[in-house]
Formats: C-alpha cells, sequence, structure tokens
C-alpha cells in the first residue's frame, strides 16, 4: 500500500540519517560535522505520523512492525560509544559504555517514542467493548512487537532510567596517540543537554502508556491460567521452547544471549530446536515478558 511505502522510506531515511553520523564518527578520514537536530525533528515527526497512519490499518503487517523495532534497537547498539570506540581496547582503567553518544540518544527517541505509539494503539483497542476479530489479531501482532522491545529491555536495564549526568571524566592515562585522537571526539559526540531531555521525555511517555496496559496483561495471564492450554507442567516444559520470532533473530547481536538460551537441545542436522511454542503458550510469554519489563525493570 502507499502508506506503508512511505512508512517504510521515512524509517530508512530516519536511520540513514543517524548511521551516516556514527560513520563520520568511526572514519579516521573526514571530520564530525555538526547533527543538524531540526532536519532530525522534522524526519522523525512525519515517521511518527506516518506510522500512526499504518499502525491503524487492520491489515497491519506484525512483520513490518517488528522490522521497525528490531532496527531501532540495531542502531541504539550500533551507536553506542562501546561499539564506537571501546572495542579498540585503548581503555584500560575504566568503562566508557555508560556515557551517551548523539545518535545513540537519538535512536532512543526513535524507539520509544514508536513503543508509545504501539502501546497507545493496544490501550485504545483493549478498552473498546468490540468482540471484532479484526481488532484482537491486531493486538496480537503488535504484543509481539512490545514482547521483543521488553526482552531486549530487560537485558539492558540501563536504557530504562533517565540520564542526569553525561559529562565526560576521563581516568585513563593517555598512553597512546589513539587515545588521544579518542579523547578529543568524545566530548563532540556525547549527547547534549537539550538531547538529554528529548530522550528523557520519550521515555517517560513510552513508560506511562505501557504502565496502562498492566491491567489487560495481567488479566490475559490470568485468563490463561485458567484455560485448556496450561498446566504447571506444560508451562514449565514451554519455558525452555523459542518463539517464532526468536528462530527469526537468531544471531542478532543485541539479543544474542537472550535468544540462545532457547538454543540449547536442538537438532544436530538443522541446528534448530525440534519445536517451537505454540500460539497460545506464545501470546502467554509475550505478556509475561512485557509484564517482567513493567514490574522489575520500569
Amino acid at each position: 500500500t502507499i502508506k506503508l511505502k512511505v512508512l517504510q522510506l521515512l524509517y530508512i531515511k530516519i536511520f540513514q540519517f543517524i548511521i551516516k553520523y556514527v560513520m563520520s564518527i568511526k572514519s579516521t578520514n573526514q571530520s564530525i560535522e555538526p547533527i543538524d537536530i531540526n532536519e532530525f525533528d522534522v524526519i522523525l515527526r512525519d515517521l511518527l505520523l506516518s506510522f500512526d497512519d499504518y499502525i491503524n490499518l487492520f491489515n497491519v503487517s506484525e512483520t513490518i512492525i517488528n522490522e521497525l523495532i528490531v532496527i531501532s534497537i540495531f542502531t541504539v547498539h550500533y551507536s553506542s560509544i562501546y561499539e564506537i570506540f571501546d572495542r579498540s581496547n585503548v581503555f584500560t582503567n575504566q568503562s566508557i559504555s555508560h556515557y551517551r553518544t548523539i545518535p545513540e540518544s537519538l535512536a532512543l527517541i526513535v524507539l520509544f517514542s514508536l513503543i508509545n505509539k504501539i502501546a497507545a494503539v493496544i490501550c485504545r483497542l483493549t478498552n473498546t467493548s468490540s468482540t471484532d476479530k479484526n481488532k484482537k489479531s491486531i493486538v496480537n501482532r503488535l504484543i509481539t512487537s512490545l514482547s521483543i522491545f521488553s526482552e531486549w529491555l530487560t537485558s539492558n536495564p540501563k536504557y530504562s532510567s533517565n540520564l542526569v549526568d553525561n559529562t565526560f571524566d576521563p581516568v585513563d592515562s593517555v598512553s597512546s596517540n589513539e587515545l588521544i585522537t579518542i579523547y578529543s571526539i568524545i566530548p563532540v559526540i556525547l549527547s547534549k543537554e537539550s538531547i538529554i531531555r528529548s530522550e528523557n521525555r520519550s521515555r517517560s511517555s513510552m513508560k506511562s502508556s505501557l504502565g496502562i496496559l498492566s491491567d489487560f496483561i495481567q488479566d490475559q495471564i490470568k485468563r490463561f491460567e485458567t484455560s485448556s492450554f496450561y498446566t504447571p507442567s506444560s508451562f514449565k516444559a514451554n519455558s525452555k521452547l523459542p518463539l517464532k520470532e526468536h528462530l527469526e533473530l537468531r544471531g542478532f547481536l543485541p539479543l544474542r544471549e537472550t535468544i540462545e538460551s532457547y538454543f540449547v537441545n536442538v537438532d544436530p542436522l538443522t541446528n534448530y530446536p525440534p519445536h517451537v511454542l505454540s500460539e497460545e503458550p506464545s501470546r502467554d510469554r509475550r505478556l509475561r515478558n512485557i509484564m517482567i519489563l513493567l514490574s522489575d525493570v520500569l
């Protein structure tokens, strides 16, 4: 559809905007140009308007929404100061991973804004008395995206709280030309106060929208526990099986540790587990992933 094509073009545009800045940081052959936050704001506004249009369609694609969330997560990961610098092993006395870069903050703003939109749509659809099967189908598709996000944020809790201080305070001694170069770059690329405020606002809005879903999620989990699909023994066995999206995301670096735990017992010929969770237990697992995020992390 036209709405889908517009959405795809916009999210390609915004991620290219962020990645291009990361590449300029990593390149030693070009100077780091100031990032145009106004341009980012315009692209983000258009993206969120387009996402609103698309996510409210009855034929919304789970694959497209998942793709958006996964690309957003990857962009956060790729833009982190650890990925940009610390893999060079020049830092001897301190970890620099707690500092937030400009592109990392921008990627978080995109991600949190999309999750906020998804949670708001689920909230609206579940607060209506309609038993429309289309609405239920849309909610289930969007819950998959929230579950992927929940697994990631639960394993990366540093992104769950507002950033207070992002002032660079080096501890390492300047022992190499490479470190001298990096130390001169870091203050330039760290998120400034205005960007941090935007990141914190987007996180707070997302938390509010997710919090409203808490009662609905708890109710759905209780319903599953009283259904014919649930027994304590089956629940324990199911906890070791992957979801279908885990098969698709296997090897995805930001979720690698979480996902690989489901691939302990694999078929030696295919390197895949013999089974994945069926539909109803999968939905319950996704809801529990979201509930863990709400109760333990946010």
